[in-house]
């Protein structure tokens, strides 16, 4: 009756404010499960009726209602429908206005309940009957049973981010308590009020009753403020120059044209970037954005002259930092300069381009090698590089040419003291071209095999032959040796030899 009264009053209360202020516009969501006393979902169709919403439970489906609230709190009422089980759990809840509520019905099925009555009463079949005691016991049942004292229960708090204060205070005001993060505190049964606040994050309050029937898990995550983006005011030259800036904690991307000066808006973080143009050495660094804070960026591309061409080339360790070199090479060709500063230049060129070979952008590496060949075609570190990744790519032909002149007149413009040196890699690899094309060729292949294979190991056996004369002066070269010894004997014996 005292329940029926409340309700009376609530609805009433609901009533004048829906006149007084429109329909309500805001929801609140209920998710449920449904499980049998034992806590296994229960697998037979219960039908579950909230706000008018009625829907089944299925296991391993938790059901959601949306349920519109025109009040900060009220009361949601659960109607369970099945004959074959009955709702254990309380059939009234009270929700806060655009907030979520997660419960857990628990159900006893009618075996269950049969089986506990036929227990009943096979014990009083088995007792005497006393006409004393049945009339104490009438008379016990008659009386009025006394309300029992709350009880002290468990209840988890799961807290994101762990390092929020919670405060936790009960509506009848003789209980509080604060801690920070997830906690595991025991509640005498009651409802409370829960705050939670961290900075950097929007404070957060609710309610929550516990009760021996409920999972008493109150779940709070509270949701992180927008920092205020900081100005960064840029100054590049040239005008013309490409700039791409990277927060290095989002991974977010800003890029454009800059235009001489600009302002810009930027979340707070560290931030990587790159600056380039064409005919200019590009530039890349990194500065920080501090919330509603100003920072400042000047950048001046040196223009792309051998000497500052040089610099940056023997400094490259990424495949993005040779990636630059090469569009440089690529839009304003090779800088002039003397001959000393040249072979510098082409020293250190030729090693980005095995950088762009060996770190998968291969044809990029040709490129190059192909510009830095036609600009020189007598630089003998090109010509053998060039050569080596021909061959790698399977160009046998075009590799073997070449190499040949690096081990042929090409030798003349070595310092006699890297000669052998030089003669025998440059050898070494022209054999090799043959032993590779050896074994790409198909069995059925014959005539082919026997000519390329011949071939291979008149080349490899110059190469050992070579070595043997000169192990003193080449020993640093004995693996390739050793190498060229193993492929020759392995095609001698696939030929038959």
């Amino acid at each position: 009756m005292e329940y029926l009264t409340k309700s009376k009053f609530l609805i009433f209360l609901l009533m004048l404010w829906v006149i007084s202020c429109g329909s309500p516009n805001q929801t609140s969501v209920v998710i449920l499960s449904c499980e049998d006393t034992d806590g296994n979902e229960i697998q037979d169709d219960i039908t579950i009726t909230i706000d008018g919403q009625s829907k089944s439970c299925i296991p391993g489906d938790p059901l959601t209602f949306d349920v519109e609230m025109n009040v900060d709190q009220g009361y949601i009422s659960i109607i369970a429908s099945n004959r074959n089980y009955r709702m254990l759990s309380p059939t009234t809840y009270e929700v806060e206005r655009s907030k979520g509520i997660e419960l857990v019905l628990m159900f006893q099925s009618s075996d269950v309940m049969a089986d506990a009555q036929v227990a009943d009463e096979s014990e009083d079949e088995l007792a005497e009957p006393d006409h004393d005691e049945t009339v104490q016991r009438f008379t016990e049942r008659e009386q009025p049973e006394e309300e029992s004292e709350p009880q002290n229960l468990n209840v988890q708090f799961d807290v994101l981010p762990r390092q929020s204060i919670v405060s936790v205070r009960s509506r009848s005001g003789n209980f509080e308590t604060d801690f920070s993060g997830s906690e595991s505190v025991e509640l005498l049964e009651d409802t409370y009020e829960w705050q939670a606040e961290m900075d950097g994050y929007f404070s957060s309050s609710g309610s929550f009753t516990v009760s021996a029937e409920s999972d008493n898990i109150v779940t709070i995550q509270l949701e992180e403020e927008e920092p205020e983006p900081g100005t960064l005011s840029m100054v590049i030259n040239p005008r013309n120059a490409s700039v791409n800036l990277q927060n290095r904690s989002t991974g977010q991307n800003y890029s454009f044209d800059s235009a001489g000066a600009r302002d810009i808006e930027l979340p707070p973080g560290l931030y990587d970037y790159q600056v380039s143009a064409s005919g200019y050495i590009p530039e890349e660094s990194n500065f920080r954005i501090r919330e509603a804070g100003s920072s400042e960026l000047f950048v001046s591309l040196s223009s792309a002259g051998a000497s500052e061409l040089i610099l940056q080339a023997e400094n490259v360790i990424t495949i993005n930092q040779a990636q630059q070199i090469f569009n440089v090479i690529q839009q304003s060709g090779i800088p002039r300069s003397d001959s000393e500063t040249r072979h510098r230049l082409f020293s250190s060129l030729s090693e980005v381009a095995m950088i762009l070979y060996h770190e998968g952008a291969q044809l990029n590496a040709r490129e190059l090698f192909s510009i830095l060949h036609q600009e020189n075609p007598s630089d003998v570190r090109v010509r053998h590089q060039y050569g080596t990744i021909l061959i790698r790519a399977g160009e046998y032909q075009e590799g073997r040419e070449m190499l040949r002149p690096v081990f042929g007149r090409l030798l003349n413009t070595i310092p006699r003291s890297d000669r052998e040196a030089i003669e025998f890699r440059s050898r070494f690899r022209h054999a090799e071209s043959f032993y590779l094309q050896f074994r790409s060729l198909p069995e059925d292949d014959y005539d082919s095999r026997q000519s390329i294979g011949a071939r291979a190991i008149s080349e490899l056996a110059d190469v050992v032959f070579r070595f043997e004369r000169a192990a003193d002066r080449l020993e640093e070269f004995q693996h390739k040796a050793v190498q060229a010894e193993d492929w020759e004997f392995a095609v001698r014996r696939e030929l038959g030899l």
